[in-house]
């Protein structure tokens, strides 16, 4: 008897599950069939003559007892965390103060790489691409290289964090190492190409000495790299 206590509660859970509150005893009878329990089991494992016996008092347990009521399935419990909040009128000052708090909270955090560069330059001296030490013509090359590598490979960062995380949470690993790996080989020839066409414009217009030029293409593709290979992270 208590095994077949036990087997019902674990059956109107399932139930619950797969077809939230039920309309009809009927299609309690079709989930329960649908879960692979035959009639000739009913006897033996839930204590019933049929399976119609047994989806009656299901339906009668999902739609009458207070635990059960308003009961959903799997899919509209995954619909209801998907969709968005809906944000209430009363208390909205309350609610743009929490929305404001919480995301300037982020942008904060996503500044702190700066904020470091900013404290180690004060505390150091140099930071990890620029130095108190450098004078106007580094200064500028260094700059540049920074916002070549930057540029290079801004798009390439910003697809690796959303198509790579896009496949990760669906689990498929796969997906997303050929994303990762591809969108890297990608983003490499991205900086060379770059850098080719800037190195044929300054040979033929000869803007700056070349001294200049390689200090510029090494934080770029430095720099460059070094966003590539954290994006995924």
């Amino acid at each position: 008897m208590e095994n077949h206590f036990t087997n019902i509660k674990s059956l109107i859970e399932k139930t619950k599950d797969k077809i939230g509150k039920p309309v009809s005893s009927e299609v309690v009878e079709a989930t329960i069939e649908s879960l692979g329990i035959r009639e000739k089991d009913t006897k033996d494992d839930f204590g019933f003559n049929s399976i119609k016996d047994l989806a009656a008092l299901i339906y009668y347990e999902l739609t009458t007892d207070s635990y059960y009521i308003g009961a959903k399935n799997e899919k509209e419990i995954e619909v209801e965390k998907t969709q968005p909040k809906v944000i209430q009128l009363k208390d909205y000052f309350r609610v743009k103060t929490q929305i404001f708090i919480q995301y300037y909270s982020l942008g904060i955090f996503h500044l702190l790489p700066v904020l470091m560069q900013i404290a180690a330059i004060i505390v150091f001296g140099y930071s990890l691409w620029t130095y108190v030490g450098f004078n106007e013509i580094q200064s500028t090359a260094v700059v540049l290289g920074v916002v070549i590598g930057l540029v290079s490979t801004g798009g390439f960062v910003q697809v690796i964090g959303k198509q790579a995380s896009f496949y990760w949470n669906y689990e498929d690993y796969l997906m997303t190492n050929k994303t990762i790996n591809y969108l890297h080989k990608v983003g490499m020839l991205s900086i060379f190409f770059v850098l080719t066409t800037i190195f044929l414009v300054n040979f033929f217009f000869h803007i700056y000495p070349y001294e200049i030029l390689f200090v510029v293409f090494a934080y770029a593709f430095f720099v460059g790299m070094l966003l590539l290979m954290l994006a995924q992270l």
